[in-house]
């Protein structure tokens, strides 16, 4: 696949990149690429932008007529779907999920959008449990992070996949749109509501958890799940959260405290970099070097 840009201009002078989203100071991306960009000996930067709800538009007219200031994005919450719907080309999983979680600048000034969350998350389920069977599956949220997670159980093997949201209608609007771009294979699907008995059953079924919203963010003390749903899981499953900071959320206490398997989001984290370093450069990341920037956060 070829790049966007050039990772050595001829110039010398180098881009912009950042991670967009609202809150964003907390994010861990931009000492991930720069550390990259360092290993590549390269002269972009990437840098932390905070972008208001709604204002993603705005901000990208913006940076359109920047003229070549600006490389391209990576894209958080809670922009993901307008990211998509932003951009004049989508690659096809960005295409099929209806979200974006990057952006790159083509050099016409066109915003090509790509998911490589779904990518990120299945490589995270496959290292760490093999599916079974008939298995099901509870995700956590009803955004575009939660449209990357379905996507990614599907293809990982889950038999059933429970949406669970605040507003049931957002969890089953998500699995309606979902359905045309999850084939023939796809499993029994289903939505509920975040709090109450509903997600207790789907807690006391489910064999994998995926958190994709910010709770837990910015209070570690946060659940998405209350004790009371904890209480009828089996013990034996994975609990996957997409939150990385902090990296021991409330939720993936209360799962190791049942007997799961607890996964934090940052190899997600690296893994969707990767993705993005391959859209707009066309060749491979120094992930050690991003793992190693990591370990030293």
């Amino acid at each position: 696949m070829n790049g966007l840009i050039p990772l050595h201009p001829e110039s010398g002078e180098g881009c912009r990149f950042a991670v967009l989203g609202w809150p964003v100071a907390h994010s861990l991306s931009p000492r991930l690429h720069n550390a990259a960009f360092r290993a590549a000996g390269s002269p972009h930067t990437y840098e932390a932008v905070a972008v208001p709800p709604g204002a993603l538009f705005a901000f990208l007219a913006e940076v359109r007529s920047s003229r070549g200031a600006w490389g391209g994005f990576n894209v958080t919450l809670p922009h993901k779907t307008d990211a998509r719907q932003a951009a004049e080309e989508a690659r096809p999983a960005a295409a099929a999920l209806g979200a974006a979680n990057v952006l790159g600048l083509a050099p016409d000034g066109r915003l090509v959008a790509d998911n490589t969350d779904a990518a990120a998350a299945l490589h995270v389920l496959r290292e760490r449990r093999e599916p079974r069977r008939g298995e099901a599956a509870l995700v956590l949220g009803a955004g575009g992070a939660a449209r990357a997670a379905v996507w990614a159980l599907v293809h990982w093997g889950a038999g059933r996949v429970t949406v669970a949201a605040r507003d049931v209608s957002k969890a089953r609007a998500l699995l309606e749109e979902l359905r045309p771009a999850l084939g023939a294979e796809c499993p029994e699907l289903e939505a509920a509501a975040w709090q109450g008995e509903a997600v207790a059953r789907a807690v006391a079924v489910a064999r994998v958890i995926v958190h994709a919203t910010p709770v837990g963010l910015a209070d570690p003390d946060a659940s998405p799940l209350t004790g009371d749903a904890w209480a009828a899981a089996r013990p034996g499953g994975l609990c996957f959260d997409m939150v990385y900071s902090p990296r021991r959320t409330r939720l993936l206490r209360q799962a190791e405290a049942a007997g799961w398997t607890a996964v934090d989001g940052l190899e997600m984290l690296v893994r969707q970099a990767s993705l993005s370093w391959e859209l707009w450069f066309g060749e491979p990341a120094p992930e050690a070097a991003m793992r190693a920037a990591l370990r030293e956060a």
